[in-house]
């Protein structure tokens, strides 16, 4: 009974003992297919991609904004005296053109001629009275050299009475240049060639001095406001930028040149804005919505591509002895799925198609 026991045990352990030689084997046996791999299995997990060689080249950066037309100078016509309309030009009506110089409005002028003749009459009394003051104070002087000898006292010879009579003809003077100027003033011109906005006052409405009447605009001095990135700044120089203006609507063209900048930032879109001249304004119109195509500096050794070839703003695939490597470049400007950049070389391939995962030194296959 004592012997069966021991049998038993002694079988039980062996039993353990392959179970255990068994797992280690197994484990072992599992590792080394891990570590050494089917080459067929392999093979087939190399990503295939599509590539481009690049070419590298001189580019002039050209970009395009979108801008809104102002006037630069907007005049309003405000009289300088007061009164009655009595006249008004047919162009004073909105949207007409108007010439330099053009009479636009007059005042009823016959108040202000009647003060310009009491001016002249008052002229007339100053000198008079100038003269017959010189006369007097010509006797006093003679009278009192018949008995003294030198020259008479200043109230002698009238000379406060002679300054008198010249201030009051200076101040007659002044008020006849002032008659003659509100004379002049109950015509109304236009400063030059403009386009009126609108018109305030109507024929037979009385005016007062100060108040306006109409307002216009320059029609030759017209400017795009346009707001750009900051980093596009560094492509363009006042002055000697080109620029093209467009009429999305029409497709008329103006010529026009980047002249100034604005002083801060637009802090709600962080945005800049410049400002472009227009030459030959004609057809365009204040308030108007129109594209900006700026002609800026060459770039040398830049290159187009494909802007799904681009990742995170900055790093390329290029391939290398079917080995893909991570390249940093600049990105300049877009334009129809396309992105220029800097800092690739001249032939160099890159990745134009998808991936998933990747990793620096991961093999590839390229498809033609």
């Amino acid at each position: 009974m004592i012997l069966s026991m021991k049998n038993k045990v002694l079988f039980n352990a062996i039993i353990i003992i392959l179970i255990l030689l068994f797992a280690t084997f197994g484990f072992k046996f599992l590792a080394n297919q891990k570590k050494h791999p089917n080459p067929i299995q392999t093979l087939s997990q190399i990503p295939v991609v599509q590539t481009q060689i690049v070419r590298t080249q001189t580019e002039q950066i050209i970009f395009s904004a979108q801008g809104t037309v102002e006037a630069r100078e907007v005049a309003s016509l405000v009289p300088q005296v007061g009164g009655k309309v009595i006249f008004i030009s047919k162009s004073l009506n909105p949207g007409a053109i108007v010439r330099p110089n053009q009479l636009l409005l007059k005042i009823d002028p016959a108040s202000y001629k009647i003060a310009l003749k009491q001016a002249k009459a008052s002229v007339i009394e100053a000198k008079a009275n100038l003269t017959l003051v010189q006369s007097k104070a010509t006797e006093a002087i003679w009278a009192w050299q018949l008995e003294h000898k030198g020259s008479p006292p200043p109230l002698v010879a009238k000379e406060p009475q002679l300054k008198q009579a010249e201030a009051k003809l200076a101040q007659a003077k002044a008020s006849l240049e002032q008659a003659e100027l509100n004379l002049k003033r109950t015509s109304l011109y236009a400063p030059f060639k403009a386009r009126v906005i609108e018109r305030k006052i109507g024929l037979g409405q009385y005016i007062s001095p100060g108040q306006t009447v109409a307002t216009l605009y320059k029609i030759d001095n017209l400017e795009v406001k346009v707001p750009i990135e900051q980093n596009k700044l560094k492509w363009i120089t006042p002055i000697k930028t080109k620029v093209k203006i467009i009429d999305p609507n029409t497709q008329n063209t103006w010529e026009g040149k980047f002249v100034r900048i604005s002083a801060n930032i637009d802090t709600s879109t962080r945005l800049l804005y410049i400002y472009v001249k227009v030459f030959n304004s004609k057809n365009l119109f204040p308030g108007s919505f129109v594209k900006v195509k700026f002609y800026g500096k060459n770039v040398l050794n830049v290159c187009w591509i494909p802007e799904k070839a681009l990742h995170d703003f900055n790093t390329i695939w290029v391939v290398k002895n079917n080995k893909i490597y991570f390249k940093k470049v600049q990105a300049l400007i877009r334009k129809e799925n396309k992105v220029l950049v800097h800092g690739l070389k001249d032939k160099d391939e890159i990745i134009i198609s998808p991936l998933g995962e990747v990793k620096q030194g991961l093999t590839v296959k390229i498809i033609k």
